[in-house]
């Protein structure tokens, strides 16, 4: 058996393609695995997560910062406040004990994949 592509996946996937490829320029995109359990369920340890630069920040946003041992984490923000964010892993039974400011700030989640690591 030959598998083909047929003439209208190939478009899909030349159209999805190009999409993601304006993203990327309009709007840098990273990469990142997710390591350890401080986000799950929602996202799992080992997960690829997506993210961007942002706009806004709000309350429920999924960040990716530095903290202050300078270890890249990913956390939801809990409390938005005027010089900075507090936030707070979903597994986690406390808040994280700094205040996250705008210049260790690296990105916002925009997606995350599960992978099966």
């Amino acid at each position: 058996m030959n598998p083909q592509i047929s003439k209208q996946d190939l478009q899909l996937i030349l159209i999805v393609a190009v999409v993601c490829l304006f993203i990327a320029l309009v709007q840098p995109i990273q990469f990142s695995v997710l390591i350890g359990e401080s986000m799950e369920p929602t996202i799992e340890g080992g997960d690829i997560i997506v993210y961007t630069q942002y706009s806004e920040i709000a309350e429920g946003d999924i960040i990716v910062f530095n903290n202050p041992d300078d270890v890249t984490v990913g956390h939801r923000v809990i409390e938005v406040q005027d010089d900075g964010y507090i936030a707070q892993g979903d597994n986690n039974d406390d808040p994280d004990p700094y205040l996250i400011t705008e210049e260790h700030v690296e990105g916002k989640v925009i997606y995350d994949f599960s992978t099966p690591f």
